[in-house]
């Protein structure tokens, strides 16, 4: 046994600790009477804070595959100046064999568990080898047959202890979360509902997530009611992707009031070492509640350090914008693009418009990564800003490694 204490102001504590290691499943148990322990002080936190508690822990262990611990912290106390946060008590404890792994965590704010036949060393090989599988990656280390994972989880911290690690933190609430693994079939199920989140303003509401997986294939769905800042919000949010072999099915929306897509984005994506690849399937764009050109075997392609395009501008009737490159350039152009085809996906208080004019004009890009220049002429007809007429923009902007040239007028008649 042996006993270690201090009567620092920063670090009080005392430990009573035993082992035995006379057989082969070592025992250890472990008492801790932790007065004040001042985060800050000691390195492990930017902010003001110090926490005490008593903790009781015991394990035995012979290996990986054969051990146990349960560990416990009663009355601890997360301090910070003019505000003490209690917390009643956290249990965890787990347990290890040849053919199971369980582990279990009750306290004021998480709960959650995790049973199945995968030990520890072989979870992470197990899960990138799923991976692999789902996205078309050769995989050189097979999985077991017959090994399963699962878990499930709640989270419920106050906004008081979230606060305290991080002041911009202000809600987290993760009602629902579980999932499962099987190797059989490679198959994988992830749910998750997350009522209310809120982080530096932020706000995050209603969050509904579901993964499902089985041998080459997975698919993500998502939902969100709303993200909000200060008066800016985007509502309905939409997400489904899918993959097969690596290839990514990805639908990307917002809804408006009657359940139809009021922004719409529909692409195949591929990918591999030095390449990718996207394209908008036919039908596939809808800006502002309509629906946009796009063109038959339309690609933005990355192959090492050059970008290639085919067809990739989209337009409605006298509007268009796109990415071209060539030999020598490569340009994001705008001709009749109305600013509020993309900036009406956001909604503010008063249901004013945030801008709307046309914009016309190309901002150039260097070929080559060696260079670093930007070259961009653009002008907006009409511009309002919150249903206020502002005129007619026009800005140049050149740069270089070392010089800006910009000019810039507004005319309002």
């Amino acid at each position: 046994s042996a006993k270690a204490s201090s009567a620092d102001t920063n670090l009080n504590f005392t430990l009573l600790a035993d082992a035995d290691l006379r057989e082969a499943k070592q025992k250890f148990t472990a008492q801790l009477n932790l007065k004040h322990a001042n985060l800050k002080v000691l390195n492990f936190s930017e902010t003001e804070l110090a926490v005490s508690t008593q903790l009781t822990a015991r394990a035995n262990y012979s290996g990986l595959q054969d051990a146990d611990a349960h560990l416990a912290l009663s009355d601890a106390k997360l301090i910070r100046p003019y505000r003490t946060v209690p917390l009643t008590s956290v249990v965890m404890q787990g347990r290890s064999a040849p053919d199971s792994l369980q582990f279990e965590i009750k306290s004021d704010i998480i709960d959650g568990s995790v049973f199945g036949n995968i030990t520890p060393e072989n979870l992470g090989r197990t899960l990138q080898s799923a991976y692999k599988k789902y996205f078309g990656i050769y995989d050189t280390t097979q999985s077991i047959a017959g090994k399963h994972i699962a878990f499930n989880m709640n989270v419920h911290i106050p906004a008081e202890i979230t606060q305290l690690f991080s002041p911009e933190s202000e809600a987290l609430n993760i009602s629902h979360l579980k999932g499962s693994y099987k190797t059989d079939d490679n198959e994988l199920l992830v749910e998750m509902q997350l009522p209310e989140a809120l982080y530096s303003g932020i706000k995050l509401d209603s969050l509904k997530l579901s993964v499902e997986g089985e041998n080459e294939n997975l698919s993500l769905l998502a939902s969100l009611s709303e993200v909000a800042y200060d008066t800016l919000k985007i509502e309905n949010i939409r997400i489904n992707e899918k993959v097969d072999k690596g290839i990514i099915r990805s639908e990307i929306s917002t809804l408006d009031s009657t359940g139809k897509p009021s922004y719409l984005f529909v692409n195949k994506i591929e990918s591999d070492s030095g390449f990718f690849r996207l394209s908008f399937l036919p039908g596939g764009l809808i800006l502002d509640n309509t629906s946009w050109q796009v063109g038959e075997g339309n690609r933005l392609e990355k192959q090492e350090d050059r970008w290639i395009t085919e067809q990739f501008i989209f337009s409605h009737n006298d509007q268009s914008a796109g990415f071209v490159t060539d030999e020598t350039s490569q340009k994001i152009v705008f001709n009749n693009f109305g600013l509020q085809n993309l900036l009406n996906i956001l909604s503010s208080s008063g249901n004013k418009r945030l801008f709307k004019g046309d914009l016309n004009g190309e901002v150039v890009f260097p070929v080559s990564e060696s260079e670093k220049f930007i070259d961009a002429t653009l002008s907006v007809n009409q511009l309002y800003i919150l249903d206020t007429l502002i005129g007619h923009v026009f800005a140049r902007v050149k740069t270089n490694s070392d010089s800006l040239q910009l000019t810039f007028t507004l005319a309002n008649e």
